[in-house]
């Protein structure tokens, strides 16, 4: 048996929402009951855990567009039961070509923007979703994304959570026509149990389903999107798109008292939850009251050293050299070890010293032939960017702005470049 080990950055009221459904052909869970059904609909159907997996994921686009949709990212851990092995996907995207520290210098800017066309970067989910899809998959794009359509064209009704989180962001969607418009109704939020529509986006789902993600990468969706950026003064280009990739990987992984702990790695911060966990399989936790001052304290100690390390290191491997064996060994946690004092909270602590070369949601599906899939996508704060395509129902990610514009940061924004994701399966 897989056990999958992930973190969420969302409200506790969120994982009371959590719906889950099991049955003969496998079981699923999603952060949203239509979303999970979707799921459950296609492992009943003779759907894989692939299937399932992009299929609410495809749901909650719609039903949860605060937190995921089409102009954001994506990342997956599959189990391959036959071949009894894990694979990643990193379906991130990249900054754009004209994006490098001097435009944003020129400008008088001393970091990228929060919100805005200048935080976005190519979004990766549609390619990630399609290309795990193409390998693995056993349906079509018309079956993975028929909830997903048919609830953006005929509405759905808005769950107490989400229209919490939708309301959280009212003032960010009333700062762009085009967004105030896609997801605002007479200027406000949808209640709790109100019917929202979004034609937009079931328009954009289908053309996807008719052209292939083709439409969204070099096509009319593409242009559309491009012409928004420039529009608004962004920087995405259509090559930015042509060029965009799938980046399969091969999983990092601890043993951790007996259990196996799988994760991406950079430029997601998989590393610092196997780094974490390495520190802490020093201490007899289970002994300790749960919660309970000794317990807490051990825990954020680990977390701020695994933290730091995150912070000066995860970045794209294709820019830098990370030293993710160092942060993962047995070795350098017995290191990290002594810097914890059990009786006093340290200072932020400095990070490995060696010399260097907001909002999700997460699925996971398991098929009767024991198939796993762990996905998560993000937009990254609630409702990403803040800017919504005209005419498509597609919201940016903000990706962009966990880039530094320092020129001595691993992190620092550079041209095609992957960010520090904090996202991960």
């Amino acid at each position: 048996m897989i056990q999958f080990l992930y973190t969420q950055k969302r409200e506790l009221s969120s994982f009371a929402q959590r719906s889950v459904a099991m049955g003969p052909r496998g079981m699923v869970a999603a952060s949203q009951q239509l979303a999970t059904q979707s799921g459950h609909k296609i492992l009943a159907k003779g759907g894989n855990a692939v299937d399932a997996a992009v299929a609410m994921i495809g749901t909650l686009s719609v039903v949860e567009p605060h937190s995921v949709g089409l102009g954001g990212d994506a990342f997956a851990l599959l189990y391959l039961a036959k071949e009894k092995k894990i694979i990643g996907m990193n379906g991130s995207g990249r900054a754009p070509y004209r994006a490098d520290l001097a435009w944003f210098r020129n400008r008088g800017l001393k970091a990228i923007p929060e919100r805005g066309i200048l935080s976005v970067t190519v979004p990766g989910a549609l390619h990630g979703w399609a290309e795990a899809l193409k390998r693995y998959g056993s349906l079509s794009l018309e079956e993975i994304f028929e909830d997903a359509i048919y609830y953006a064209e005929n509405g759905f009704p808005v769950t107490e959570v989400i229209a919490g989180d939708w309301k959280y962001s009212q003032n960010t969607l009333l700062a762009h026509t085009s967004a105030s418009k896609g997801y605002l109704i007479d200027g406000a939020p949808p209640r709790p149990g109100q019917v929202f529509q979004n034609k937009d986006l079931a328009q954009t789902f289908r053309k996807i389903v008719r052209d292939g993600i083709e439409s969204f990468y070099e096509g009319e969706i593409c242009e559309t999107i491009v012409n928004f950026s420039q529009q608004n003064n962004g920087l995405l280009s259509l090559e930015d798109f042509k060029d965009h990739t799938t980046t399969w990987v091969e999983p990092i992984a601890t043993d951790y008292r007996g259990y196996t702990v799988f994760e991406l790695p950079p430029n997601v911060q998989g590393v610092t939850a196997l780094e974490m966990l390495n520190i802490l399989e020093g201490y007899d936790i289970s002994n300790l009251a749960h919660n309970g001052p000794e317990h807490l304290h051990l825990l954020i100690e680990a977390k701020k050293i695994a933290f730091s390390d995150r912070d000066a290191f995860v970045t794209d491997p294709e820019f830098e050299k990370i030293p993710v064996e160092t942060l993962v060994s047995k070795k350098y946690a017995a290191k990290c070890r002594l810097k914890i004092d059990p009786g006093r909270a340290m200072n932020n602590p400095p990070p490995l010293s060696q010399p260097k070369g907001s909002d999700t949601v997460f699925v996971t599906a398991v098929d009767q032939e024991r198939n796993a899939v762990s996905l998560i996508s993000s937009i990254y704060f609630h409702f990403g960017s803040g800017m919504v395509v005209e005419g498509t129902g597609i919201v940016l990610q903000n990706r962009g702005f966990s880039f530094s514009l320092d020129p001595k940061h691993s992190n620092r924004l550079e041209p095609h470049k992957r960010p520090l994701h904090t996202i991960i399966p």
